[in-house]
């Protein structure tokens, strides 16, 4: 799908034009003008089983830590239970269980899933927090423990279902200005994988 941005032209022939920051201020102004409306999100919690769902898409969180992603259809897109985590002390760890709750983010119901580690990942905790909105679900983890941990080591298993191509990964950075000013530059803040 090729959409153009408010100038008409598309978006390799404005790049041409504007610096690289004007050209992703444009960008960001017209993906929030397509943005499409909130959806109501609907939540219910039953038999072990947490459930959120808006137009388009359907989160369900199991006991044992499974998280599903159905589409409008109710057809699974993706689903995952595990999350691993690397330690130079204790080594690489697999979360053994996880317990799912309904509750409130921005006044917004939401997931929790509260991850059981193994014993020996002595004093690490893991929680995933899940929002819905129209055709998209946002899913994060969020880690603590001793200063051994390692971020670079931190995983979840998922398994994209009726994928049409092989998952793209996308490093997420944000833009850093130096307390002594200078020119900003981007610092990696973390990783995202698109599948379709």
């Amino acid at each position: 799908m090729s959409e153009s941005l408010p100038s008409g032209r598309p978006p390799e022939l404005l790049e041409q034009h504007l610096g690289r920051r004007s050209f992703l201020t444009a960008t960001l102004a017209a993906g929030l003008v397509l943005a499409a409306p909130k959806s109501l999100v609907t939540a219910r919690a039953a038999a072990g089983d947490v459930t959120l769902q808006a137009d388009g898409l359907k989160v369900v969180a199991s006991t044992g830590g499974r998280i599903s992603v159905y589409d409008g259809s109710d057809v699974l897109l993706w689903y995952g239970s595990k999350f691993q985590t690397k330690d130079t002390e204790a080594g690489v760890q697999l979360t053994v269980s996880g317990t799912p709750t309904l509750v409130q983010v921005d006044g917004e119901p939401a997931i929790r899933m509260d991850y059981t580690m193994p014993a020996a990942a002595v004093g690490q905790q893991v929680h995933a927090l899940i929002v819905v909105g129209t055709k998209r679900a946002h899913v994060e983890w969020h880690v603590s423990g001793p200063s051994t941990l390692i971020p670079d080591g931190f995983m979840f298993s998922r398994a994209p279902q009726g994928a049409t191509s092989a998952s793209t990964f996308i490093p997420l950075t944000r833009w850093v200005r130096d307390a002594g000013g200078g020119v900003p530059y981007e610092e990696a803040v973390g990783a995202a994988y698109a599948t379709s």
